[in-house]
């Protein structure tokens, strides 16, 4: 064929292309009946979308648009007339608009998706290039994106925007974008619009050299309402796509009359700082947008999908009091080579009444309020005799066929569901309340009554005297405060509660530590004034009937966030530990002394001087937790240097003013490590114990782990483990730990119980057994209340302790503490 005769043919080709993707598709439908089931008693009727793509979908926004009305066709009928509806789309809904149009024409034609996006290039090189010239920074992958923003802007307020606006509900969606302003001078029409957008529709413009993974929120009238921004990336969004990290601590939530929503975009709802930082701004709704990498396909050796994403939307449910749903739309279908799949659900509180659902080919739960189904059925379904792994190995086989490049019949078929549920968010008003008959176990009583308001993140301390004191968070006036009690017969009764330091402001996040009779100090975090929130600390010197005026240990531009306190033993020296944002988008753990009780304090520092400040997430530390014992002054936190959530530690002998180098604490894993929430005590031996929660080996399920510092060097403990065990599956979080009797104990949430209860393990001082048994701590039976974030409190002299918990049983989070163990 002649060079003019393959020119011509390749023109008749473009010129075809062209005029399919110009041809206008058939808006479907909606359905006359409903088919979806719900219980009709909810406050706000909530829709999660399994969206199935393929390329073909960006053949014009119009067509991209008709591909998601296809979901709303099922939907309509379903519409609450009585309640607020909203509708949740996944992960990368965007996704396909960047391949919409003429100027994609050649990336749609591609054979994966490196080549792919080189070709889109081609089409956007001029947009690309004048981003260059507008913000010199970046590099070409960033002026893509940014290029790309103006026909994924466009794409999102036409769809997502029109179809709230259609049917007068609350859309949430998610895409990869710029901030932008809309345009309408010529300038920025000729350069940056849509050759494809009507004429007089505007152009997006970026205004910043960044582009986000992000979440929208458009409300009923079509207007776009909000915006979270992805914390924590991939390793493709951030290599590959080069989107930015959003900085963690300007996250923010959706504020709506039914729910405070958090936005929880894949990675970030697997990650325990992100999830605290949602619970702390008061979330009770987590919506989780997924765009999984498979579902059934084998991606590391002997690993299964559905179980890996319980350590996600699932167990953040059972995990943290505030959280009461959870919701995971779903993308669906293959890109070039790569491929999106995975089952919808809505979860809730796990309770031992509750009914227990599973994924496909994973052992049952509960906590589910709806799971959608996956493309096909779970062979057990046919055959219950079907072993666990036949399931699996049959299951992945459908998987392989599904995907890219299978030649298979069923390639790319994958099958679009819709789930819905009523749900209810209390918020500030009371939750249902929960009668408990005591069966064995330690009985508790609350250390604060109130008539209305959460009570949230107890602390305690005993001083020299014997004198417990217990801190909380509470809400009973409308916003949350620092409260103060005191008991002289370890719990048995208490003081009356009162606010350590009353604020028109917000606190969080309390800390106490105790020294000589009647000796104490007090640290949280207050948001200030046109500003981030600071660590205040205020001092008593009579038993905590009165309080000094708070002070900030440091001031600083920069948010602060987790105090811990220690007291040096026998003496009136006080340490306190925080997160701190001063050094970039990383946040580190410093360190401040005081040698007067908390009065007055020093110049803080990093207590790890070797992980330096980045412009990435990589070495961001958060969580400190502190002990200062005669022998050493210890600090230990997770730590994201490697790209997973590590505990690391350093020690202080003697201490000293400097820290020894940090150590990772937590075993090496090839796989991800996800570990959170270390708590630090120190025994009458000098020897100082760590324990966290650890989530690992791409497993659903967390242990207990902890390590023993003695001797100048730390030794692993024995596994509190959690798992699958005759079809029981296990998860065991926030654990922690405080010596008496000559052993320490170990307290946690165990979810052994059918619901999220208490356990305790005790382990003997000075040695190390080969295993630890722990037993059931509450005494609340088979009820289905929830108890959370456990503090085991001991005295100093370790003659007993006492554990306050989180507990939902009166309709409101109420601050319980034991009998003294």
């Amino acid at each position: 064929m002649s060079h003019r005769a393959r020119f011509h043919r390749r023109f008749q080709l473009l010129t075809l292309l062209v005029l399919v993707a110009g041809c206008k598709p058939s808006m479907p439908s909606d359905d006359t009946s409903c088919g979806l089931t719900f219980s009709d008693q909810g406050e706000v009727r909530v829709f999660v979308v399994g969206h199935a793509f393929r390329l073909e979908d960006a053949r014009s926004l119009e067509h991209l648009e008709a591909s998601f009305r296809e979901d709303m066709r099922r939907i309509a009928p379903c519409l609450s007339p009585v309640r607020p509806n909203l509708v949740v789309f996944p992960e990368d809904s965007g996704l396909v608009a960047w391949f919409a149009g003429r100027r994609a024409l050649l990336a749609r034609g591609s054979s994966d998706s490196a080549t792919a996006f080189n070709a889109m290039y081609a089409g956007y090189f001029r947009q690309a290039d004048e981003y260059r010239r507008r913000f010199p920074e970046i590099s070409g992958a960033r002026a893509l994106t940014l290029a790309l923003g103006d026909v994924a802007w466009r794409a999102m307020d036409r769809t997502f925007g029109g179809i709230a606006k259609r049917y007068g509900v609350h859309v949430i969606t998610s895409a990869n974008l710029p901030y932008v302003e809309r345009r309408t001078d010529s300038d920025s029409i000729d350069q940056f619009r849509d050759p494809d957008a009507p004429e007089e529709e505007p152009a997006y413009v970026a205004t910043r050299g960044e582009c986000f993974n992000t979440a929208l929120l458009y409300g009923p009238s079509g207007e776009l309402m909000g915006r979270i921004d992805k914390a924590y990336l991939t390793d493709t969004e951030e290599d590959s796509l080069e989107l930015s990290n959003a900085p963690l601590e300007a996250l923010g939530v959706f504020e709506l009359p039914f729910a405070r929503i958090g936005a929880a975009i894949s990675r970030d709802a697997f990650y325990a700082p992100f999830l605290q930082r949602m619970e702390d701004l008061g979330v009770d709704f987590v919506v989780q947008p997924e765009a999984f990498s498979g579902w059934t396909v084998e991606q590391q050796a002997g690993d299964w999908l559905p179980d890996v994403i319980l350590a996600s939307g699932w167990t953040h449910t059972q995990k943290y009091r505030g959280f009461r749903h959870n919701a995971a739309p779903m993308l669906l279908g293959n890109l070039f080579e790569l491929t999106f799949d995975g089952q919808t659900w809505i979860t809730g509180k796990a309770t031992p009444d509750q009914p227990e659902r599973a994924f496909v080919g994973s052992r049952p739960l509960r906590g589910w309020v709806e799971l959608g189904p996956w493309t096909f059925p779970d062979p057990a379904e046919a055959n219950p005799a079907m072993s666990l792994e036949e399931r699996q190995q049959r299951l992945r086989e459908q998987g392989r066929q599904l995907g890219p490049g299978s030649g298979h019949s069923t390639e790319g078929d994958y099958a679009r569901s819709v789930i819905a549920a009523d749900l209810d968010f209390p918020g500030e008003d009371p939750g249902p309340i929960i009668p408990v008959a005591p069966g064995p176990g330690i009985a508790s009583r609350p250390v604060g009554p109130a008539p209305r308001g959460h009570q949230t993140n107890p602390d305690g301390a005993y001083d020299a005297g014997g004198r417990l004191y217990v801190v909380f968070s509470d809400s009973r006036d409308g916003r949350p405060q620092v409260y103060v009690t005191a008991s002289d017969d370890d719990g048995r009764t208490f003081t009356a509660a009162r606010p350590v330091a009353p604020s028109g402001l917000p606190q969080h996040r309390p800390s106490v530590a105790a020294g000589a009779a009647g000796q104490l100090v007090a640290a949280w975090q207050e948001a200030r004034e046109g500003g981030q929130e600071q660590i205040l600390v205020a001092t008593s010197s009579d038993g905590g009937a009165t309080f000094s005026a708070p002070v900030t240990v440091e001031a600083s531009g920069a948010a602060q966030w987790e105090p811990e306190l220690a007291y040096e033993p026998g003496s009136g020296a006080v340490a306190v530990v925080w997160t701190d944002f001063r050094e970039g988008l990383a946040p580190k753990i410093r360190l401040a002394r005081s040698s007067d009780g908390g009065r007055t304090w020093g110049a803080s520092a990093r207590v790890d001087a070797s992980n330096e400040p980045t412009d990435r997430t990589e070495g961001s530390q958060l969580q400190p937790s502190v002990t200062w014992s005669g022998a050493a002054l210890a600090v230990a936190w997770i730590d994201y240097r490697e790209r997973d959530w590590e505990v690391y530690a350093a020690v202080a002998p003697g201490g000293a003013a400097g820290f020894g180098a940090a150590e990772q604490i937590s075993p090496e894993d090839e796989a991800e490590t996800l570990a959170s929430d270390p708590q630090l005590t120190s025994g009458a031996d000098g020897s100082l114990v760590l324990v966290w929660d650890d989530q690992r080996e791409r497993r659903g399920h967390h242990d207990v782990r902890g390590a023993r510092w003695s001797g100048g060097a730390w030794a692993p403990l024995p596994l509190l483990t959690g798992g699958a065990d005759e079809g029981a599956f296990l998860s065991r979080f926030r654990p922690s730990v405080a010596g008496a009797h000559g052993e320490f104990l170990v307290v946690f949430q165990d979810l052994s119980p059918g619901k999220s209860g208490l356990a305790v393990a005790r382990l003997p001082q000075g040695t190390s057994p080969a295993r630890l048994t722990p037993v059931r701590l509450d005494d609340t039976g088979s009820a289905s209340n929830q108890l959370t974030r456990p503090r085991v409190v001991a005295r100093q002299d370790a003659s007993r302790g006492v554990v306050l918990f989180e507990d939902d049983r009166d309709g409101y989070s109420r601050v319980r503490c034991t009998e003294a163990l």
